[in-house]
């Protein structure tokens, strides 16, 4: 990397879909990178870059001899990417020699030696570990199935199978293709029977460092009522300084469904479920949050002043258990899309409101968006600005029919969701849809097993490689650590963030600005955004995919050697699932930071 006192640019050849950038070849490392302007009204006054500044790019730049060797503070080195033979993805589309007849001979022969190993029970946590290329297993209907060859196979395409991979895939097979019987197709790769979480009320042996230990005793209930209104009463008991507003989630279904979720320790959900006693006449609920929002008091007027009640409602499945919040009831609550903001080219800030739910939506988790019945798909919040205070809702009443969700969503040409999406604003203002225009959706309950304990215990450098819209987590992730920069030992957090175009950079000022405010090797945040179209190529053909030698480039530019391996370092990966893949087998090949596989790497696939 540059030695100079130009902050780098990587440019590599990256190609992009719907789930965002893949990885490519290395064209062009650059110390003089193009102006960005982006239409974000609010620059957060904060913790900016080291020495990085976006400028013009230029129209013609010098060629450098060597890769590492190079003197970048006046030259460039420009290298062509290699030609990419891309086919449209079709959901007819298989790899040559992988037809589902060819399939079907490996899945005869399988069977015909017998079962591999004896049938077993898996459990989620087990379940959500094989969830990259090569390692894939999926459970549907209850049974669990290594499906680590039949990507390559899968008539709908690789990404289409991977979207239920470390989870139970069951809804969204039935939403899909609920006729296919996947026991034949997928009958001699059956590892064993998926098992649920046994509910809170069995008695179990505490162990160190398990899941129990996250709570000193069981969450509790109380029910009471007057004349006018209902009440439950909800204590955690849960301990620690990392309760938030957002580990709860209080929802009404058709006026008579109240659904209760406390996230305890990610993914792990205490629930309430209940049928209400009488169907209430308005879908308003208060909400106060008291003892640091350790316990919750949820008020829902009567339908008829004076009834008695007597009990709060009907117990309804998954009630007082313990779930897996990637596989607990699918609950989506009404929501309208009330804004949008322009970011890029193609990527727009857009504001939901929710009407009959408070959503916590924890860090690091997504929930779904639905357009329509088939239209659904995976987003996570963000907050409005990086550094923006972590502002909890008061200790106070709140009216769930105000609550604001923040999406930042790329819109793809092709893709189902975003296309769909593009129709129903085609006839808004370009900067706020009008509001006889509003976009009604569904959102649904908060998905995901990140836990910012993984951030507690890096004491040097935690490693973000973004693809164009996987920086979504980040972004809460770089808000959280940097308001407790004082209690973790954090001494470098290092983005790498990858797209096609400098325009596709999502809010790139903000990224330059958090990383300029110690201009010195000892900067908490280093940024280096990392490009696949160079506004020019030379002839230089040099190719190679994302690099160990990229990679060792940008570590080694920003933390001084001797201090690389001075403590625990970790990586948190987000992209498509080709771009998770290639990161991870970098980040386990690279010597220049110590980095302990698997814990020591978190990847957000999908």
């Amino acid at each position: 990397m540059a030695t100079s006192d130009d902050q780098p640019i990587v440019i590599v050849n990256v190609t992009q879909d719907d789930n965002g950038p893949k990885t490519g070849n290395l064209a062009t490392i650059s110390t003089v990178p193009p102006a960005i302007n982006p239409t974000l009204s609010i620059t957060p006054t904060i913790f900016p870059i080291r020495r990085y500044e976006f400028q013009p790019p230029k129209t013609s730049m010098a060629s450098s001899s060597s890769l590492l060797g190079a003197d970048l503070s006046s030259s460039t080195l420009m290298m062509a990417p290699p030609k990419l033979n891309t086919v449209k993805k079709s959901r007819l589309l298989v790899n040559p020699g992988k037809s589902m007849v060819e399939w079907m001979k490996i899945q005869q022969e399988l069977t015909a030696k017998g079962p591999s190993a004896k049938l077993r029970k898996i459990g989620f946590d087990e379940l959500a570990t094989h969830n990259t290329l090569g390692d894939v297993w999926m459970a549907i209907n209850d049974r669990v199935f290594d499906v680590s060859d039949y990507t390559n196979y899968h008539p709908g395409g690789v990404e289409e199978l991977m979207k239920g991979a470390g989870q139970d895939a069951t809804n969204l097979f039935n939403q899909i293709h609920r006729w296919v019987n996947f026991e034949s197709i997928l009958r001699g790769n059956l590892l064993g029977f998926l098992v649920k979480e046994p509910t809170l009320r069995v008695v179990r042996k505490i162990q160190p460092g398990s899941l129990s230990t996250a709570l000193s005793c069981l969450p509790s209930t109380k029910f009471s009522e007057d004349d006018n209104f209902v009440f439950l009463e909800i204590d955690s008991h849960m301990d620690g300084n990392d309760v938030r507003q957002e580990s709860w989630t209080v929802g009404l279904l058709n006026r008579e469904r109240l659904i209760l979720k406390v996230m305890v320790k990610p993914p792990k959900v205490w629930m309430t479920h209940l049928r209400l006693l009488k169907a209430l006449t308005d879908d308003n609920i208060n909400i106060n949050y008291e003892n640091n929002f350790k316990r919750a008091l949820i008020t829902l007027k009567k339908p008829q002043q004076q009834e008695r009640w007597l009990k709060l409602g009907v117990p309804l499945s998954d009630h007082h258990q313990l779930v897996d919040s990637r596989a607990s009831i699918e609950d989506m609550y009404p929501a309208k899309l009330v804004k949008r903001q322009k970011l890029t080219r193609n990527s727009y800030m857009f504001t939901a409101v929710t009407h009959t739910a408070a959503i916590g939506v924890p860090i690091g988790f997504h929930v779904q968006i639905r357009l329509t019945q088939n239209v659904t798909r995976p987003f996570t919040p963000v907050s409005l600005t990086i550094t923006q205070p972590n502002v909890e809702v008061e200790e106070s009443a709140l009216q769930t029919n105000t609550q604001e969700l923040h999406f930042i969503i790329k819109i793809y040409p092709d893709g189902q969701f975003t296309s769909l999406l593009e129709n129903l604003l085609s006839k808004t203002k370009e900067q706020e849809i009008e509001k006889e225009s509003e976009i009604d959706v569904e959102i649904g309950f908060p998905r995901g097993n990140f836990d910012t304990f993984f951030l507690h215990n890096i004491s040097n450098t935690l490693c973000l490689l973004a693809g164009g819209s996987g920086i979504t987590p980040f972004v809460r992730i770089i808000q959280y650590l940097y308001h407790r920069r004082a209690s973790i030992p954090i001494k470098h957090v290092v983005l790498l963030f990858f797209n096609e175009t400098f325009e596709d950079v999502i809010w790139a000022k903000e990224w330059q600005d958090l990383a300029k405010e110690n201009e010195s090797p000892s900067s908490w945040f280093h940024f280096y955004p990392v490009i696949s179209k160079p506004v020019e190529l030379s002839s230089e053909e040099w190719t190679g995919r994302v690099s160990i030698k990229l990679f060792e480039q940008c570590i080694q530019d920003c933390i001084p050697s001797a201090s690389t391996k001075d403590g625990e370092s970790k990586a948190i990966i987000c992209g498509s699932y080709g771009f998770n893949a290639a990161c991870k087998e970098v980040l386990k090949q690279q010597t220049v930071l110590d980095i302990d596989d698997p814990s020591g790497i978190f990847i957000f696939n999908g």
